[in-house]
């Protein structure tokens, strides 16, 4: 499965029953979850190996303006290391979820709001 595309105006209903490739489940639950299609396209380049959204440890989008909201993220509930180098993210609150997290690299030209406190982040050592 390449795409799935799902277009129309009224809400999905009903049950599905999944089989097959449980490789196949991950694009479209990041697809589900992630809101802007730049973050998408960047975590979905790297995360074509892993099968479950737990396995993935690493994101870096380091360097991609194109990069407005990281909604989504606090999915990946294993992220240990997160770039968001040189990226257009207003919001960071997502990455309170991320409790694994040790590593977030960060720095933007505009303002954004980063989070309210770093309290969750119990393992994050290194801030850059």
């Amino acid at each position: 499965m390449d795409k799935l595309l799902i277009s129309g105006g009224i809400p999905l209903e009903g049950e599905i029953r999944i089989s097959g490739a449980k490789n196949a489940a991950l694009p479209v639950l990041i697809a589900s979850l992630l809101t802007d299609q730049n973050f998408k396209n960047c975590v979905e380049g790297q995360t074509q190996s892993a099968s479950l959204l737990q396995e993935v440890t690493s994101i870096d989008c380091n360097n991609r303006a194109d990069i407005e909201s990281v909604q989504g993220l606090e999915a990946f509930t294993e992220l240990i290391f997160l770039d968001l180098n040189d990226t257009n993210v207003g919001d960071l609150s997502p990455i309170t979820y991320l409790t694994e997290l040790k590593t977030l690299r960060v720095s933007q030209g505009g303002t954004f709001n980063l989070v309210g406190s770093f309290e969750p982040l119990r393992y994050l050592r290194n801030v850059e």
